[in-house]
C-alpha cells in the first residue's frame, strides 16, 4: 500500500515502504481501506463510510489509488465486461480456476456481478498463492520431522499462522518467508511481492 500512501501524500515519496509501514500507520490504513473498497467496486463515499472520515478524504484516497495504479480502471472495465459477456471470470491462469455467474436480470444484478468480478481475480489469486505457500511450508515441516514442533494453525486472507516451539520459531519464520516468496514469484511475474514473517507470542491480525 506504500504506492497509494505516497500518491495520497507526495511529501512521503522519498520514504521507504518499511518507514511508511512503521511511522505512518494512519495514512497506510486509509490506503488499505481504499484498496479493499475499490476491489469491491467501492468509491470515495465507501472509503469514508468504512473509516468514519470526511468524504473529501475518502475521495482523495480513491483518486490516489488510481494515480498509484493508472492502468487499473481499464483492467476493471475489461474484467467486468468479460464476466457479463461470458458468464465467468478467470481467477488466475496458473490454476485455471473460474468464477461463474448467472446472467443478470436487471441493473442491480449487473452491478453485483460487476463488483464480484473485480474482486474474484484479486482475492482468488491471493488465495491461490497463500494455499500454495502453506503446502510448501507443511512439506518442509514434515521433511524435517518438525511436525511436533511447528504446525500451521490458520490461513486468513494472505496470512499464514504457524505455531512453533520457541527454540525453532526463528527458523520457522525464515522458512515461511521463503515459501511465501516462492508462491508470490510463481503467480506474480511482473510485480515483486515480499512476505514478512513476525515472531510473536500472540496473533496480531
Amino acid at each position: 500500500m506504500a504506492f497509494v500512501t505516497k500518491a495520497l501524500d507526495p511529501k512521503l515519496a522519498h520514504l521507504s515502504d518499511k518507514d511508511i509501514k512503521k511511522d505512518y500507520k494512519e495514512a497506510r490504513q486509509i490506503s488499505k481501506s481504499a484498496g479493499f473498497a475499490i476491489q469491491f467496486g467501492g468509491n470515495g463515499y465507501t472509503i469514508s463510510s468504512n473509516l468514519g472520515i470526511p468524504q473529501e478524504e475518502g475521495d482523495a484516497a480513491y483518486d490516489a489509488y488510481f494515480r498509484a495504479f493508472p492502468d487499473l480502471k481499464d483492467y476493471f472495465d475489461k474484467v467486468s465486461e468479460k464476466a457479463l459477456r461470458d458468464g465467468y471470470v478467470l481467477i488466475d491462469s496458473i490454476t485455471g480456476r473460474k468464477r461463474f455467474y448467472i446472467p443478470p436480470k436487471n441493473n442491480k444484478e449487473r452491478h453485483t456481478i460487476y463488483k464480484m468480478a473485480l474482486n474474484a481475480p484479486i482475492q482468488g489469486t491471493a488465495g491461490s498463492m497463500t494455499k500454495f505457500a502453506a503446502i510448501l511450508m507443511r512439506r518442509w515441516i514434515f521433511d524435517n520431522k518438525l511436525e511436533n514442533d511447528a504446525f500451521i494453525t490458520n490461513l486468513v486472507h494472505d496470512e499464514i499462522n504457524v505455531e512453533a516451539r520457541e527454540e525453532v520459531a526463528e527458523q520457522v519464520a525464515r522458512v515461511l518467508e521463503v515459501c511465501m516468496n516462492r508462491a508470490a514469484d510463481k503467480w506474480c511475474k511482473e510485480v515483486s511481492l515480499t512476505a514478512e514473517a513476525v515472531v510473536t507470542t500472540y496473533w496480531n491480525h
